[in-house]
């Protein structure tokens, strides 16, 4: 399911993917929901109901690769999270190292990079080093996921060379685990990199895993709500794919 604010994007630009998000669980949580999420996004968004993956079996990253680029793996090169390598006859992962070297083709975020002039800020956070990194594409300002060993945040020298010192500091401060660690993190990244906040759009991705359906609902509208307040609903449109 593709749902997107019709809102013109002026500012802030927040696309948030969904592992395997079922539209009619969504939509029944939706309509008795009091929060503001699902419930908000029925009612003021544009619904594409025929919105499909051109290809099959779809997982976690060819799903971001495929939203990213508007390409299918033939062409964006990315299948699975893991594949066979034909050339060493060796598995491989979808994103080698640190970087999003095996994506083929540009994301629509690098294409904001190059017609912005590098003034569009990039940004992506999830869970998984793979949803981050595809979500961000090649020429994003960072890439930021929870290390599967120490559990803390990292990002990759491949985006930024410096570091980020706040992100050192979110860590020490929110110990728990979870989607709503990653919407606080989108929240914190807002306030860290002044995101929408002059007249070049900025991208925030953010991935959230297939949770209780209640508990999606809550975290999703504690980002709408969080970052309307921070740059403005006027200035801000949101998209949710699964």
């Amino acid at each position: 399911a593709l749902l997107a604010s019709e809102v013109p994007a002026q500012r802030l630009l927040v696309s948030v993917t969904v592992d395997d998000l079922n539209s009619d669980k969504m939509i029944a949580v939706g309509q008795k929901s009091t929060s503001q999420g699902f419930k908000k996004l029925l009612e003021r968004a544009l619904i594409y109901q025929n919105a499909s993956y051109p290809f099959a079996p779809v997982d976690r990253a060819s799903a971001i690769a495929a939203i990213m680029t508007g390409a299918s793996p033939y062409y964006n090169g990315i299948t699975g999270a893991r594949w066979l390598d034909t050339s060493t006859l060796r598995p491989t992962t979808c994103v080698t190292g640190d970087n999003p070297g095996n994506l083929l083709t540009s994301t629509f975020t690098d294409e904001l990079k190059v017609g912005s002039e590098g003034q569009s800020l990039v940004f992506s956070i999830a869970n998984h080093k793979d949803a981050a990194i595809l979500s961000a594409g090649h020429a994003a300002d960072a890439a930021f996921w929870r290390d599967e060993h120490t559990r803390r945040w990292k990002t990759s020298s491949y985006y930024s060379k410096t570091g980020f010192k706040w992100l050192s500091a979110f860590d020490a401060l929110n110990a728990d685990e979870g989607n709503f660690n990653v919407a606080k993190l989108a929240l914190q990244c807002i306030d860290s990199h002044l995101l929408g906040s002059d007249a070049s759009c900025d991208i925030l991705a953010v991935h959230f895993d297939n949770d209780n359906y209640e508990n999606l609902d809550r975290c999703i509208g504690s980002l709408i709500s969080g970052v309307e307040q921070k740059v403005g609903a006027q200035n801000v449109v949101f998209s949710i794919v699964g």
